[in-house]
């Protein structure tokens, strides 16, 4: 949206095409499979193969109904469109994005793992990373896929309570965590960490896993607190309206709605104590596995590490504005897709060299390239004026390592317009 008008606005290469909606267009309608892939071929041999890739999806609505891949699914936004979900694979060591790729909007995170990573692996042969997943992409066939010896995968995932893996190591050493022997401190806070070396059984064989069960002692009353106040506040909606469809479902897992038979008046509300206390043994609690990491606190540091995967799909939303596909064609919605890609590792080394030159202490992001955005070109005869460049852009671009730049007053332009 409005690039003609940025166009008009920003020095370009002298013989740049004006970016008009038709152009666009156009551009998105002439790149393919075979050029996307050549590109990730080139990307990911970059990548050094001792990097720990963290996954992770996002769902991405659109308002066009004639996009295939769009469909109705799981919504975290609680939005009522058609959507896709993006994959995107996010390297924690050199912090840029790595792949991505999109599936349909039905097909749920724990459904894409096998398909992403037989492609990377399609892309890139004999290349050997090391996956970080959150619980989304958890299932035991997902695990037994990646333990089995002939795909040589090293991953490290979290495990929904759901399991009965995850419950069971919980049972186990709810008892003997909280010891100081077992502290482990992170620049953020101190939890208490145990390593097992447990039996997973797969469909052929059984084999060893590494798990490291977790507990912080704070976040537990947290989530107990929050856990209290959820219940609470719900049975007082259910309350004042027992046939309330936005918490139907909510009401059915914690609540009892008892109502009178003849004339079907509700009248008692209770809630459902086995489920909160279930809930309550849970809180606090994280149990990753992994096949290769036998340290709990270098498998808690890179696994808190793999946020970088989530601040890159909140870049992505809000810096590069994809919270809407915003195209009416499956061609051009891979191809937004993959220029949105492209962008994301713009962004992201703006964003270390950001962080490296400490200029989060006086910018935002958005507020370094609105200062930089001041500077001005005049261009007036064939000639080009570089305006005074303030002291603040001056440290700006120092800070960077960029040279300042500069025009000859000689040098010949196109145009003859302020820009």
């Amino acid at each position: 949206m409005y690039c003609k008008e940025w166009f008009a606005e920003t020095e370009t290469f002298d013989n740049a095409k004006i970016l008009t909606s038709q152009y666009i267009s156009r551009i998105l309608e002439e790149i393919d499979d075979s050029n996307r892939n050549d590109f990730f071929e080139q990307w990911i041999k970059n990548i050094n193969e001792s990097e720990y890739i963290a996954l992770d999806i996002a769902s991405i609505s659109s308002y066009s109904e004639l996009l295939e891949g769009c469909e109705f699914g799981y919504n975290i936004d609680h939005e009522k469109l058609r959507q896709i979900n993006l994959c995107m694979l996010f390297g924690e060591g050199c912090m840029l994005p790595v792949y991505e790729k999109f599936y349909f909007g039905s097909i749920h995170d724990v459904s894409t793992l096998k398909t992403t990573i037989d492609e990377i692996k399609s892309i890139v042969q004999n290349t050997k990373f090391h996956f970080v997943m959150d619980k989304g992409f958890f299932s035991k066939n997902n695990i037994d896929k990646m333990l089995d010896p002939n795909e040589d995968i090293k991953f490290l995932i979290s495990i929904p309570f759901t399991s009965k893996f995850a419950k069971t190591q919980i049972e186990r050493e709810r008892y003997n965590i909280d010891k100081l022997c077992n502290t482990i401190i992170t620049s953020n806070d101190t939890i208490r960490g145990i390593y097992r070396l447990r039996s997973w059984k797969t469909e052929n064989r059984d084999t060893k896993i590494h798990t490291h069960i977790f507990y912080n002692p704070l976040k537990a009353i947290t989530e107990k607190n929050e856990l209290y106040k959820f219940v609470t506040e719900l049975r007082d909606e259910a309350v004042k309206d027992p046939d309330n469809k936005v918490l139907e479902k909510q009401f059915k897992k914690y609540l009892v709605i008892k109502k009178e038979t003849e004339n079907n008046n509700y009248c008692s509300v209770e809630i459902r104590e086995d489920i909160v206390e279930e809930k309550l043994t849970t809180c606090g609690w994280m149990v990753l596995i992994s096949n290769y990491i036998e340290d709990s606190k270098k498998a808690l540091s890179i696994y808190r590490d793999k946020d970088v995967v989530e601040k890159s799909f909140d870049r992505l939303k809000n810096s590069l504005d994809f919270n809407r596909l915003r195209v009416h064609g499956d061609t051009r919605m891979k191809n937004k897709i993959f220029i949105g890609f492209l962008s994301s590792i713009v962004i992201s080394a703006i964003h270390q060299k950001m962080i490296s030159a400490k200029l989060y202490k006086k910018y935002t992001m958005h507020e370094l390239v609105l200062k930089l955005k001041k500077l001005k070109i005049t261009k007036v005869r064939q000639k080009k004026i570089l305006q005074p460049i303030s002291k603040e852009q001056r440290e700006i671009f120092k800070s960077l390592s960029i040279a300042l730049p500069e025009f000859s007053s000689q040098e010949h332009c196109s145009r003859a317009e302020v820009v």
